[in-house]
């Protein structure tokens, strides 16, 4: 979807969520000044994300060798949150869980939340 700029109104320069450049969009749903830059945040989260997968799975599935993996989960937030603060400013990494259920509703329960 192509951004509609109505007559005499400004664009706002946006801050892109992974390397803090400001930038015009070209869209209302674009949040990355390039294809670099989205590129760089997609590997991120996938990679963390294959980390997080088994141990998920292994905590909800096999109660009996699920012990001390929460801390485990914990503790690889922290490590994960440092490396923001080290390597992004501080900025956060990851998306709103609004977003998610937003995007996937049918994870939500019958009532229509978590």
């Amino acid at each position: 979807m192509k951004l509609i700029k109505p007559a005499g109104c400004e664009i706002p320069n946006l801050t892109c969520r992974e390397c803090a450049g400001r930038y015009e969009a070209n869209s209302v749903t674009q949040v990355f000044c390039s294809a670099v830059c989205r590129s760089a945040h997609d590997t991120r989260r996938i990679e963390r994300g294959k980390i997080l997968y088994d141990i998920f799975m292994e905590l909800r599935y096999n109660r009996r060798g699920a012990s001390g993996l929460w801390s485990l989960m914990c503790r690889v937030g922290e490590l994960w949150r440092d490396e923001d603060k080290r390597l992004r400013a501080g900025r956060q990494s990851w998306k709103d869980p609004a977003y998610v259920t937003d995007k996937n509703p049918h994870l939500l329960g019958k009532r229509g939340r978590i």
